[in-house]
């Protein structure tokens, strides 16, 4: 699948203020081989570098302190508002192993590992005042494992997935760099 989304405000049109564009170009394929599937996916983004904070990318961050739902193709581990820019490039790699422990009525874990990447700059944190910008410049990574149907019934699956945030951006304590979620899965 490829996926161009172009977006333009003008000045003026229904009482807009601004001049401004965003661009965001998305593929993904999926190589599938028995029970094992591989998923790649890249996501490329730019937007006006002179377009206000909001207009601008905030890179899908989704860490709770508390037992949150993963969130397949987003940063586990990236705190929400982390990291705004205004070009990045994001890579998601998600390697599902199949039923791989044991078969029950009620039971059917199936591995999956994960893989993310996130780099991104900003051309001008200047005329964002009264903002705390950081853009991942150095590259934010991550990795996780989840195990999807630990519990199910009919269609649905309840799982958990541990993740882990590596390089640069970690914070360097075990408890601060790693985030624990349930996941949910459908069955088709």
């Amino acid at each position: 699948m490829v996926q161009l989304t172009a977006w333009r405000a003008l000045n003026g049109l229904w009482e807009g203020e601004w001049d401004s564009w965003r661009v965001v170009a998305q593929a993904e394929h999926t190589f599938r081989h028995g029970m094992k599937a591989l998923t790649l996916r890249v996501v490329g983004a730019m937007a006006d570098p002179h377009a206000p904070a909001p207009f601008l990318f905030n890179l899908r961050g989704t860490y709770e302190r508390d037992l949150s739902v993963a969130t397949p193709f987003a940063f586990e581990t990236m705190r929400p508002n982390e990291f705004v820019a205004d070009r990045s490039i994001m890579a998601h790699v998600r390697f599902g192993l199949g039923p791989v422990l044991w078969r029950s009525k009620y039971s059917r874990p199936s591995l999956m590992l994960v893989g993310s990447v996130a780099i991104g700059d900003m051309d001008h944190p200047e005329l964002h005042v009264g903002w705390d910008i950081t853009t991942p410049k150095q590259g934010f990574y991550e990795v996780a494992a989840q195990l999807n149907n630990l519990l199910r019934s009919g269609i649905a699956g309840l799982g958990l997935l541990v993740a882990y945030r590596l390089g640069p951006y970690s914070f360097g304590a075990f408890e601060d760099d790693v985030a624990a979620k349930i996941s949910l899965s459908l069955s088709l």
